[in-house]
């Protein structure tokens, strides 16, 4: 079919069948027509085409049809029967080589899969233990690893090239960047950047449990972890209250879901991280929201209550309002 089919006429198929897909009364056909017969397995054969396209194997697609891909499967994993005939037809082993994509032109499509990923576990605790299985949790953990350390290394390349006068002032033409990465650092960095960080939180945050199961990460990946929120709160202005907000819901997911981890994280620094942090709250929503739910998680270990008794931690909501 490839070598007869152009291209184009095969992407306007898949945008055609997402189109079908969004009208959910329709949904039901389109998800029998995909699951039926000799068709059963045509998804996951594609995604493991576009796969290998991105890392470089010679295969007749482009990066318009990965995506136009990806954006059939996220309207298809929009509801759980979606979710259902997708995993029975191994999609999620397909999607997991995603994240060992580390090309920056490839961050929306990464995004688009970890988002997919993230749409199978929330429906499905089978679809949640065969990812850690599948070492995804591992590979999740290292990617937003290499995320946080590109955006660290960027943002630190931006401060050296500001030419700042000897008093820390900058020359009136320099004002708009310094007004930029002082006060709006999150700008700076870009919107496919933020979004991957984000899906990678989420994925992380809900790869970490399955119920039924006894399974914690393990001891190294969950340093790796600790160090990587640890960053996001000590340079919380540059990755801005959408990220902070999930990195410390991910904080208090892990304490809630295993106490026992606390002392792993305490040692990591994370819990005086996120206090400190906390310091200077970010001008967001998000951020200030998820400030209570965190102290509570924190509060349910001796040595953190002791932590946010010293750092009389309640005192940044006051400042909140005042």
């Amino acid at each position: 079919c490839e070598d007869t089919v152009t291209e184009d006429i095969r992407m306007l198929a898949l945008l055609a069948l997402a189109a079908q897909a969004q009208d959910r009364p329709r949904q039901a056909s389109v998800l029998a027509a995909i699951s039926a017969g000799g068709n059963r397995g045509i998804l996951p054969i594609l995604v493991q085409k576009s796969v290998g396209y991105l890392n470089g194997t010679k295969h007749n697609c482009s990066l318009s049809f990965v995506e136009a891909l990806l954006f059939l499967i996220t309207v298809l994993v929009s509801t759980s029967a979606g979710c259902a005939a997708l995993r029975e037809s191994g999609l999620i082993p397909t999607l997991i080589p995603f994240l060992k994509d580390t090309n920056p032109s490839h961050t929306h499509l990464v995004a688009s899969g970890v988002h997919i990923l993230e749409a199978f576990m929330d429906f499905s605790n089978p679809a949640t233990i065969l990812f850690r299985d599948l070492g995804g949790l591992d590979d999740a953990i290292t990617r937003l690893e290499v995320e946080i350390n590109r955006v660290k290394d960027y943002m630190h390349k931006v401060r050296e090239n500001l030419p700042c006068l000897d008093k820390g002032e900058l020359p009136v033409e320099h004002m708009d960047e310094k007004h930029d990465v002082d006060l709006q650092t999150e700008s700076v960095i870009s919107f496919q950047s933020r979004l991957l960080l984000k899906v990678l939180l989420r994925a992380i945050s809900l790869g970490t449990y399955a119920p039924g199961t006894a399974t914690r990460i393990h001891c190294s990946e969950e340093n790796v972890l600790a160090s990587c929120m640890c960053t996001i709160f000590r340079h919380a202005k540059d990755f801005g209250g959408g990220v902070f907000s999930l990195a410390a819901s991910l904080m208090s997911d892990l304490i809630h879901k295993d106490p026992t981890c606390f002392q792993t994280l305490d040692s990591a620094g994370l819990p005086a991280a996120f206090l400190e942090s906390i310091n200077d709250v970010l001008p967001s929503t998000e951020a200030v929201s998820c400030i209570p739910h965190s102290l509570d998680a924190l509060c349910l270990n001796n040595v953190g209550l002791q932590a946010v008794k010293d750092r009389n931690a309640l005192h940044c909501l006051i400042k909140i309002f005042t």
